[in-house]
């Protein structure tokens, strides 16, 4: 099931990179990239690409430490929550020139985030001494799924009539950059010899 999961990563980034560079190499022309929309769909781009590299990064480390035990059923229920995740990585590619659609759905991969951790919560609930860890990581990701629901909206209400369009954009920047640091600094922390 890891192995599906890491071919169906290096698929989606070889399929949207190609399908991105079939439709889309135009703004990456001189002066085609000046303008804002194209400026922006760029930064889209690279910002999707962080979260899905990270995210698959991620995904190596959590499955080293935590399987899927496919013996409860939660484990095939995780399962396809990955598949999930990583389609919609995909459908992120599709939204770079509609950024509240490409908020929204960027928003919703922390929820799928989230769902994902509670799941493992349960696959591994027997073993008391990994609770706390798996408790933690799981609020962690719904601190951030708050976050950025927050700026979402504050997005959809506010901010997108005073175009701050690049100013939510870098903070999204800044969002996966934290995030993947709190995790990974979580794993990290909790595989150092006592």
């Amino acid at each position: 099931m890891r192995n599906f999961i890491n071919i169906f990563f290096a698929a989606a980034i070889a399929f949207s990179s190609s399908q991105f560079m079939s439709k889309y190499s135009y703004i990456f022309e001189y002066p085609n990239y000046m303008e804002t929309k194209n400026a922006i769909a760029i930064a889209l781009i690279l910002l999707t690409y962080l979260l899905v590299i990270s995210s698959w990064i991620h995904y190596n480390v959590s499955i080293d430490k935590y399987p899927y035990i496919l013996n409860k059923g939660l484990g095939i229920i995780r399962f396809s929550f990955d598949i999930c995740i990583v389609f919609s990585y995909l459908w992120l590619i599709n939204l770079i020139f509609e950024l509240h659609k490409f908020m929204l759905t960027f928003t919703l991969v922390y929820i799928f985030y989230a769902a994902w951790d509670l799941i493992r919560i349960m696959e591994y609930w027997s073993q008391e001494n990994q609770r706390k860890e798996l408790v933690h990581r799981c609020i962690i990701n719904f601190i951030f799924f708050a976050l950025l629901l927050i700026l979402y909206l504050l997005y959809s209400f506010y901010l997108y009539r005073v175009k701050f369009d690049w100013g939510c954009i870098v903070l999204f920047y800044i969002t996966v950059l934290i995030y993947r640091y709190a995790k990974l600094r979580k794993y990290m922390h909790n595989s150092k010899p006592s």
